[in-house]
């Protein structure tokens, strides 16, 4: 496998030792490869990092760098995010997550180096800014076109921007629209990302709030009930 990772705890506006939370990355920049024909690149930022610059900057960002992509699929979101250094404690953190995650619509948890070998060809689901390549656009513009989300085109790829900014408790209506266009191109189920809701002692995975969560903006536990009895 091939593997890049980079990351600072410097605040990236001063250069300086952030003080907030000094066993947190300000920045990482990750790029995983491996013999499956799918690779992941993953951008994390603190969170405040999106006000600081505007969330109209970040959207522009991420549709420049899209537009020069071979793309599947792609997101950003409001991430409660792992330290990749401290992986000695990674249960307690994915337990520390999902009850946050379960809570506020608007927060996410991935897998996103791992579960780069399930996406094939599909997207993870609705998210603030939702990134889709040429053969995932095709397949959800004519539905996209209807959900009242900003829908940009960055060169063959399409960036869809459901809401001004990203919020913890976001518009579930409007991400609802977005989740049900996309829904025939989305995953669902990830094997690896399911560990996050696996109790914090026996790791035992519990599928309902697994389900809960994934399926928050189509329904809950009723939307995955239908999406899997189809």
């Amino acid at each position: 496998d091939a593997y890049f990772w980079g990351g600072s705890d410097d605040e990236p506006e001063t250069g300086k030792p952030q003080k907030d939370d000094p066993h947190t990355s300000a920045y990482l920049f990750s790029a995983v490869a491996n013999e499956d024909p799918v690779s992941v690149i993953e951008l994390r930022f603190a969170s405040d990092f999106v006000w600081q610059v505007g969330p109209d900057a970040i959207v522009a960002f991420a549709a420049e760098l899209t537009k020069e992509l071979p793309l599947i699929s792609g997101y950003g979101s409001l991430h409660l995010a792992r330290h990749p250094m401290i992986t000695g404690f990674s249960s307690e953190q994915w337990s520390a997550a999902v009850p946050l995650a379960v809570a506020h619509a608007g927060l996410d948890v991935s897998t996103n180096d791992s579960n780069v070998s399930e996406i094939r060809g599909k997207s993870r689901g609705a998210r603030w800014p939702t990134m889709l390549g040429p053969e995932l656009a095709a397949k959800t513009k004519a539905a996209l076109a209807k959900s009242g989300a900003e829908v940009i085109a960055a060169g063959a790829n399409l960036v869809v921007r459901a809401g001004a900014q990203p919020l913890v408790d976001p518009d579930v209506t409007l991400l609802g629209k977005v989740a049900r266009a996309i829904q025939p191109v989305t995953l669902f189920g990830e094997h690896y990302l399911s560990h996050y809701f696996g109790h914090p002692k026996t790791r035992e995975i519990d599928p309902v709030t697994f389900a809960r969560w994934e399926f928050r903006f189509l329904g809950g536990l009723d939307g995955a009930i239908t999406h899997y009895a189809a």
